[in-house]
């Protein structure tokens, strides 16, 4: 009894040591480098305190193997590692558009050696897969060789982390995702919430249904809460789906121009942070206002939920 009453004692005062910790993930967007003219360069901007996961966005397969890398982006990010052990970093394959042909043993031979030679050049700690079924896809035939296929892949990963960048549609989650046979494999689920409920506060409170009923719909599955990262995004958009940076709604927006307001960017992080989810996935890093260039402080979007989640 008395070795009870000292542990509570302990976690009262050492509460963060009893609670599992937070994951604030960053996405590095590999391809939006010189969106709005504001150059972003891995080793300047990236700031190391910021974010406890970074994430490299993305590559391809062509057809089932990744042949090219930036080399110059993959040994920046190795430097990064070097310098900063305590930093996760993880390489995105997309495999969106992959088809399913990718899944099978053959092709699975040439896929995951190119992975992880990849793997190797940029020191990465894990890997992200980011996939949806294809609508054309039998449901129970394509869950099963995917579940074959992540198998697979964690196994050859060793000690690598794996993590799942999953749809939060829930047409897409039926259709695509067995997460009790997922979550024996996966260590982190990246929710992709970052267009979900875009300017949708009411009467000065910020309201994100959509957010959180796909969050939900997650939970339901009876997986642990703390695999899933609920996504935010830095960035804004205007016609035809056009990526805005961030320092573009302060300085020169376009006219059709949609961002999440501050007021939801910190409810959706207080949310997380009250909650038994394992935290916030950000896209982009490159994306924010990263050099304060609206005079709003570096990193303006990923600060404020830095602060809100892990402080």
């Amino acid at each position: 009894m008395q070795k009870f009453i000292l542990l509570a004692g302990l976690c009262a005062i050492f509460a963060d040591t009893c609670v599992a910790s937070k994951k604030l993930a960053c996405v590095y967007q590999s391809n939006s480098d010189e969106i709005g003219a504001n150059p972003f360069d891995i080793l300047r901007d990236i700031d190391t305190q910021l974010c406890n996961q970074i994430i490299y966005s993305s590559l391809k397969p062509t057809p089932v193997s990744l042949t090219s890398c930036d080399e110059r982006k993959f040994q920046a990010f190795a430097e990064i590692k070097k310098s900063h052990p305590e930093l996760q970093t993880f390489l995105e394959v997309d495999l969106s558009t992959a088809g399913s042909q990718i899944f099978t043993p053959e092709n699975l031979k040439i896929f995951i050696p190119s992975v992880i030679e990849h793997l190797v050049i940029g020191n990465f700690d894990g890997l992200n897969i980011k996939w949806v079924a294809e609508k054309s896809s039998s449901e129970l035939n394509i869950k099963q060789l995917f579940i074959a296929f992540i198998k697979e892949l964690k196994r050859e990963l060793g000690q690598r982390q794996l993590s799942l960048s999953v749809s939060a549609a829930q047409s897409d989650i039926i259709k695509s995702y067995d997460f009790s046979e997922l979550s024996k494999y996966v260590d982190f689920f990246y929710v992709m919430s970052f267009d979900l409920d875009r300017q949708s506060s009411s009467n000065g409170q910020a309201q994100f249904p959509n957010v959180k009923k796909a969050m939900q719909f997650f939970a339901d599955k009876g997986v642990a809460k703390e695999k899933f990262l609920m996504g935010i995004s830095s960035y804004g958009y205007g016609a035809q789906q056009a990526i805005i940076p961030k320092f573009q709604e302060f300085s020169h927006p376009p006219e059709e121009a949609y961002f999440d307001s501050a007021e939801t960017i910190e409810a959706k992080a207080n949310f997380i942070k009250n909650s038994e989810y394992g935290g916030v996935i950000v896209k982009a890093l490159n994306l924010d206002d990263f050099n304060g260039k609206a005079g709003k402080g570096n990193y303006p979007v990923i600060q404020h939920i830095h602060d809100i989640i892990l402080d």
